[in-house]
């Protein structure tokens, strides 16, 4: 792609739509005996238009398009209050009396049906979890995530290991995962839910099997969606936690207008992950003797630290008259890691280290015109550095010991080691059209498009095969264009969204000869159409359904393609991952959504899965090996029985087989039939949280939370080939977390305790790997606003 193609692309997003007459609504808002609210929020139901009150309790919000709308004022510990409006070419003064609110639970879930809440109610049926409560508490956002139904989050070790997510079935790569409705891959590593702090977020979104347009991805088994905080006031937002394994965390968010009529804006967040992961590994070799005998016992890890940061500034406008939302964006972050061994953690190693640095800019703009025709758009470019180091002529023993051996590199692949530096630079630009053609019709546009240029040296590597391979610069273009259609009928209480989905790619790759140097560039092109239809039907306020099919496709991406420098090398042939995926689901609420019990079945037939295949020397490399079906049933049931008392449970259960071998002969005929090891089948989560409220000072609370994770055992090997053997096994486990907290008035302080796995149970997941023990976590909040 050269530099006209490049201004002809940005050009391209650039060129956006004129404006309409705007005007403004003026009010207050206050208690039922006239006392004004500080600090309510004020905002147009289904827009990003919006505003907060004064000291005075009035608000004011301009630039409004004509048309009609709900007007929602809101408060936690206040009943909201909605009233319908329709703007012309006057001003209009709305006022407000909010009533307090007897049960603050119910207040919370009523005040977020303009967005999780509603967002759970469309046809595609996510999973939402708001993180605005749970933000005192020191739990991960992946451990978040990690309890929500049919989600099984499976980790290498302690903080920042290696994580991989598994959604009904389909796991891995085939799940993406988004900041803001932006690929993380686009972004930068360090806005995974390995690093990304839940104090910057609003919400998260799950979706299974079946994924809106919006996106415009090639996600084969769903979506992750991961939506940042966007408060429409004055704040500032810190935390610091301290842990065992010498982990300490600690982030900060800053907002600012710029103006009084809060149209300018200047954001700030930032956050810190460091972990020396140091724990206890059981049952591992320990020397014993000057002949190194060793013997089976426990030993501390020793090489597997972590650090992580994060910045991130946005300067912007909002409600003005040419944008609801515009933002420029520019985050930078760091990570380095110790790896203490490879993908078993049979021989560790003592001195593999590296990282990778990320800087990020985006150009964000969002507006509604007429309340018909919604459009946004971004602009973005990713610089992503990339290194490993691993050079010791060493071999280590779990104890820290080690002897010396004639060739450098621990992991053992060659002569001299490998030092790989990856420079990869990403440009991208999205766009998005919404159009409402009536109240029961509306049409979707979306179009993602992203290049990829991946060039870099390897000076060990070199000097072992007399060439540099890296220094071959590789490239891959991937276009998204996708177009779908909502209809609403039998007084809208159905709901289908018929979509289609067109996927492309090139690829410029270099190839390797057998003996790992370069010989020639392959040139790959995809044109891939897929599609889907998904319905919900609502029987009554209480009970619904939904069915969907979609037939999904997923196109290899930059370490498939282009290895990762060190255990994974090229492989420019790759196929697209093609999947029928297909859902069926039944909703049931009572006692005034007190009461929720949900389940969902689902199936998924994958061709030409991409699978880690172990080739010569210890080296791996992605091949289209696998057929393979998935069906299964989760369940969840979540319940407020009293005031200020919430319960959840959640099962998923899950059968994924081998519906036929692979090309190239690596799997046998005689495991057809059987499950894919290494993959649990049968996973649960249970929770609850309990507030008791006015301890010590009104208004604040203490706040009690407890939650396990039951994961049956499974094979690690194929079933039948694994009962014969040793710790062929990956055991059962149920892990317990508690946590208590007390938080001041108006949530401006918080103090929060949590120990997890307490009962300090032997943890293990991906192929037998332990994870870490009981532990103990202090965290402590300031919020002001």
């Amino acid at each position: 792609m050269n530099h006209k193609t490049y201004s002809t692309f940005f050009i391209f997003y650039f060129i956006f739509f004129y404006c309409h007459c705007q005007n403004s609504i003026t009010g207050t808002v206050l208690t039922e005996n006239g006392v004004p609210i500080q600090n309510a929020s004020v905002y147009l139901e289904n827009t990003n238009i919006g505003s907060s009150t004064n000291k005075e309790g009035t608000y004011h919000i301009s630039n409004v398009p004509i048309g009609d709308y709900t007007l929602n004022a809101s408060l936690i510990g206040y009943s909201i209050q909605k009233k319908k409006i329709s703007i012309s070419n006057t001003p209009l003064v709305i006022p407000f009396i909010l009533s307090q609110e007897q049960n603050e639970l119910n207040e919370v879930v009523v005040s977020s049906k303009s967005s999780s809440q509603k967002l759970k109610e469309t046809a595609y049926k996510p999973e939402v979890v708001s993180l605005q409560k749970m933000q005192i508490t020191s739990t991960s956002t992946i451990d978040i995530v990690g309890q929500l139904s049919g989600v099984r989050i499976r980790k290498q070790g302690g903080v920042g290991s290696e994580s991989t997510i598994m959604l009904n079935g389909i796991s891995g790569k085939g799940i993406r995962t988004f900041v803001d409705g932006i690929p993380i891959d686009l972004l930068g590593s360090g806005f995974s839910l390995n690093n990304i702090s839940s104090n910057i977020i609003k919400q998260v979104e799950v979706y299974k099997g079946l994924v809106p347009v919006k996106f415009g991805t090639d996600a084969l088994g769903g979506v992750i969606n991961i939506e940042t905080q966007n408060r429409y006031k004055n704040y500032i937002d810190a935390f610091y936690t301290i842990g065992s394994w010498n982990t300490h965390q600690a982030g900060i968010g800053i907002k600012r207008y710029l103006d009084k009529n809060k149209k300018q804006f200047f954001q700030v967040d930032g956050f810190f992950n460091h972990s020396d992961n140091d724990y206890w590994m059981h049952d591992v070799d320990i020397v014993v003797d000057e002949l190194l005998n060793t013997e089976k016992g426990k030993a501390k890890r020793f090489n597997d630290k972590y650090t992580s940061f994060l910045g991130r500034a946005q300067y912007g406008f909002q409600n003005v008259s040419w944008a609801d939302d515009f933002r420029v964006i520019l985050s930078l972050s760091d990570i380095t890691k110790e790896w203490q061994h490879g993908i078993r953690a049979v021989s560790p190693w003592g001195e593999v280290h590296g990282g990778n640095r990320d800087f990020n800019s985006i150009i964000s703009w969002k507006k509604r015109y007429d309340n018909n025709l919604k459009i946004s758009g971004l602009l973005g470019y990713n610089l992503l550095k990339w290194e490993i180091i691993d050079i010791a002529p060493k071999n280590y023993f779990w104890d820290g010991t080690y002897t010396d051996k004639p060739t450098k590199g621990e992991s053992g692949f060659d002569i001299e080691g490998r030092t790989p530096e990856i420079n990869t630079e990403s440009f991208f630009g999205r766009i998005n059209v919404n159009y409402k053609l009536n109240d029961n019709h509306s049409v979707d546009f979306t179009n993602l498009t992203s290049y990829r240029e991946i060039k870099g040296h390897d000076k060990a590597g070199a000097a072992t095969y007399k060439e540099d391979f890296y220094t071959n610069p590789q490239n891959f273009t991937k276009s998204f264009f996708g177009l779908s259609v909502e209809s609403k009928a039998f007084n809208k209480k159905l709901t289908n969204i018929f979509s289609l989905k067109y996927h492309y790619m090139k690829s410029h790759i270099a190839n390797l000869k057998e003996d790992n140097t370069f010989t020639n560039y392959i040139d790959n092109q995809y044109n891939l159409l897929g599609y889907g239809d998904v319905l919900k039907f609502s029987f009554s306020p209480n009970i619904s359904t939904h069915l969907g099919y979609e037939y999904t496709l997923r196109l290899p991406d930059s370490d498939e393609l282009f290895g990762d420098g060190i255990t994974v090398s090229p492989n420019p042939n790759l196929n697209p991952e093609k999947s029928h995926n297909i859902n069926l689901g039944l909703e049931y609420k009572a006692l005034q959504n007190k009461l929720i019990i949900a389940t969902t079945g689902f199936y998924r037939d994958t061709k030409d899965q991409m699978f880690l295949n172990a080739v010569t020397r210890g080296v791996s490399i992605y091949d289209n090996l696998l057929h393979t079906e998935a069906k299964g049933v989760e369940g969840t049931i979540t319940a407020i029985p009293i005031k200020n008392l919430t319960l959840f449970f959640n099962a998923t259960w899950q059968d994924i087989t081998l519906k036929d071998t692979d090309k190239y002969g690596t799997i046998e005929a005689r495991h057809i039939g059987s499950k894919i090891p290494n993959i649990p089948y049968l996973f649960a989560n249970t929770g609850t949280t309990y507030n008791i409220p006015n301890v010590g000072i009104d208004n604040s609370r203490i706040e009690l939370s407890y939650n396990n994770n039951y994961v049956h055992e499974f094979f690690l090997a194929w079933e039948e080939d694994g009962i014969a053997a040793s710790k062929a096994k990956i055991p059962t486990q149920f892990i317990h977390n508690a946590s208590i907290g007390y938080v001041f008035p108006n949530d401006r302080y918080s103090i929060n305790v949590e120990c997890r796995n307490f009962t300090d149970r032997l943890a293990y997941d991906n192929y037998l790997v332990q994870k870490p023990g009981r532990s103990f976590f202090l965290k402590l909040r300031m919020y002001i606003n």
